[in-house]
């Protein structure tokens, strides 16, 4: 609350300076960890958190030591555990905290997801990165970013300070600074033009093969295979392994780490209680992830289609929320809707912004839209429907640990838990 009072009342000057001189005290604090590891900021709309994952398994696969910090999980080198911040970017501290806790750990490697507003709070300005990986550019967060190529701009600065920063040196070994971006985004460009050693723009060629038992495709010329499904996670692949492969492994070293990877909790996660129908829990929080997710459904096979979701609050990304009703109402058989992080907001109205655009695509109240604020509830309600054969989809939140309410109370939650804990109650009765 004294957070939020001092940002209305200050000059937004002040606040930037604090922002910096917390950051810098924050690495002093911690002796500067970050230059004595090989870093990797990720960056982008979506799939950052995936892609993080990815990089330091495939590292950890080639006997090469690393960690990293995600939205969904924390990895100092000791084993993942889930995020429970509800931070993409974690703060100033716990940032160089955590890094410094990989150096004692023995990592050699940190993957830093960074996000737009940690870039804006310039939690990134005192890490000395290596690497800038950029996965993909969409809409989100734009009110509170002002726009957005205000958006995009907070994105880049993270590249243009990979640029600025000079050269590390580890064990005597100069580290080259290298960008890897999605070629096939088209914002991939601006991402690339900046003056670093190396860089790698990674494409998805023709030569893919998805299914729900996994993904199959060619890399360093090599064919590749894992066991996670969808052409957005063969686009994460890609970007991990462009990283890898800038440290000169071999392609069929990388090839067999692919075929270790493991999903990440709460992305695309299958919850399986011996029920006869399918449960699926996404994070999916904007419609471009949503597009890519229902892409990938239509491909499965099934009865109904019941889809759980909402929308953040906090006065982010408002423009959002119709749309995000109308695309599921177009796509789902019954749309439940429910709260997800409210912030100060009062659910109930983001909840009904986001029926009008299921309204708008033909649904009707209480019959195939259904709005219920508990969120809980409003799982066990979709269990309750669903009959052999059809599909529940919960989306929004993920793994994410928490729900935030008003005045930044945070609540323990987790979708996958609150799903099994219904499927056990309801499912069997």
């Amino acid at each position: 609350m004294i957070k939020r009072i001092l940002r209305n009342i200050l000059p937004n000057n002040f606040i930037l300076y604090y922002h910096r001189v917390l950051g810098w005290f924050a690495s002093k604090l911690y002796g500067n960890p970050s230059k004595d590891l090989i870093v990797i900021g990720v960056t982008g709309t979506n799939g950052k958190s995936t892609v993080t994952s990815f990089i330091g398994q495939l590292f950890n696969s080639l006997d090469v030591k690393a960690g990293w910090l995600s939205t969904a999980e924390i990895n100092i080198g000791k084993g993942i555990e889930m995020n429970n911040t509800k931070m993409t970017m974690l703060g100033r501290f716990a940032l160089q905290r955590h890094l410094r806790e990989m150096v004692k750990n023995g990592c050699q490697f940190a993957v830093v997801e960074t996000s737009s507003e940690g870039i804006v709070q310039f939690r990134h300005k005192f890490i000395h990165y290596d690497v800038a990986v950029f996965t993909n550019l969409t809409p989100e967060h734009i009110e509170s970013h002002g726009g957005f190529d205000a958006y995009k701009a907070a994105k880049l600065k993270l590249f243009s300070h990979l640029e600025k920063i000079p050269r590390k040196t580890l064990h005597g070994n100069i580290i080259n600074k290298a960008i890897v971006a999605n070629g096939d985004d088209s914002y991939g460009v601006e991402f690339l033009d900046y003056n670093v050693d190396r860089k790698i723009a990674f494409v998805v060629d023709g030569d893919v093969e998805t299914s729900w038992n996994g993904s199959e495709f060619k890399a360093l010329g090599v064919d590749m295979s894992m066991s996670i499904p969808a052409l957005f996670n063969v686009q994460n692949a890609l970007a991990a392994i462009s990283v890898v492969h800038l440290f000169d492994y071999k392609p069929e070293e990388i090839r067999k780490a692919v075929a270790d990877l493991q999903p990440v909790g709460g992305r695309l996660e299958f919850i399986d209680e011996g029920q006869d129908f399918h449960v699926i829990v996404d994070y999916a929080p904007e419609p471009a992830s949503m597009k890519k997710l229902y892409e990938l459904v239509s491909s499965l096979e099934k009865k109904r289609v019941i889809h759980v979701f909402g929308s953040c609050g906090g006065g982010r990304d408002k423009a959002r929320r119709p749309v995000l009703g109308e695309m599921v109402a177009q796509e789902a058989d019954i749309c439940i809707i429910t709260n997800e992080d409210p912030y100060d907001e009062d659910p109930m109205e983001i909840m009904e912004q986001i029926a009008v655009g299921a309204r708008k695509a033909g649904k009707k109240d209480d019959e195939d839209l259904i709005l219920i604020l508990d969120r809980k509830k409003a799982i066990e309600e979709a269990i309750k429907r669903a009959v052999s054969g059809d599909l529940i989809l919960v989306t929004g939140k993920g793994s994410e640990q928490a729900m935030v309410m008003k005045n930044r109370n945070k609540i323990p939650w987790d979708d996958r838990e609150v799903v099994r804990e219904a499927l056990q109650t309801y499912a069997s009765s």
